[in-house]
């Protein structure tokens, strides 16, 4: 996945990983964790080398938070409940597919206050890697030195904990923490671009989840905000909806 969710468009991922595969390619996932039934499953363990949920909340709350709009829909137990099938799916088949988590960390909401927590939880529910990333397309402002100091606090905590064993046989891939992106002081420069494109703002998306957004940049959880919904194509009609959107003043 380049930033979207691949199984979304669930046929044309699966027949990817599956034609790749069959050509001797090395092949890997990032995904949510939301679309999942048993013939993704059995893809993923017969076609997959790697596998990496995007999970960067791990309670309830924060999750939804990180993850909104849709945290009704797309929820924390539910995407735990996915990767716990699917690691003991793999223990049953015998399945070689390496199985992860990536934890996104911004300031706000404040989840890199949970690192040690997070990586805790990979290893809980037996995880073969942990990593983690400075979300760009997010950070819109740096982290001041306060966060920082908190954010390499934990990770020379995670990191002695990894040294002593204390996670087992699960890789930790703490590269994405690299001081210049924590301290990044601007957008990252294709989300300012989207954000003063007026193509852009005028062209409707609708997500996974049958919600209208203004524009493909809004309609991303971690920038959407309830003013730059449309409304819900799957309660009411294209008509309904068009009819009843309101004027934004942006």
């Amino acid at each position: 996945s380049g930033g979207l969710e691949p199984l979304v468009s669930k046929g044309v991922t699966l027949a990817i990983l599956q034609a790749a595969h069959s050509k001797g390619l090395r092949t890997r996932l990032y995904t949510s964790g939301h679309f999942f039934d048993e013939e993704v499953r059995n893809v993923i363990l017969t076609n997959c080398n790697w596998v990496r949920f995007d999970i960067s909340g791990v309670s309830e709350e924060m999750f939804a938070a990180i993850h909104r709009p849709v945290a009704d829909k797309y929820n924390f137990n539910q995407v735990v409940k996915n990767v716990k099938e699917l690691l003991a799916l793999r223990e049953k088949e015998g399945s070689g597919v390496k199985i992860g988590m990536c934890y996104l960390i911004i300031p706000e909401p404040a989840n890199y206050k949970n690192l040690i927590e997070a990586a805790e939880f990979a290893y809980r529910i037996g995880l073969d890697f942990f990593a983690v990333r400075v979300d760009m397309g997010s950070v819109v402002r740096k982290f001041n030195s306060e966060e920082i100091g908190e954010i390499v606090r934990q990770v020379e905590i995670i990191t002695e904990n990894g040294r002593q064993g204390k996670y087992g046989n699960m890789k930790l891939d703490l590269r994405g923490i690299e001081g210049e992106k924590l301290e990044a002081k601007e957008i990252a420069p294709d989300m300012q671009r989207a954000e003063n494109c007026y193509a852009r703002l005028m062209k409707m998306v609708v997500n996974p989840f049958g919600i209208g957004f203004v524009c493909d940049y809004v309609e991303h959880p971690r920038n959407a905000r309830p003013e730059f919904e449309v409304g819900d194509f799957q309660t009411k009609g294209i008509k309904q909806v068009i009819e009843a959107s309101h004027k934004i003043e942006h």
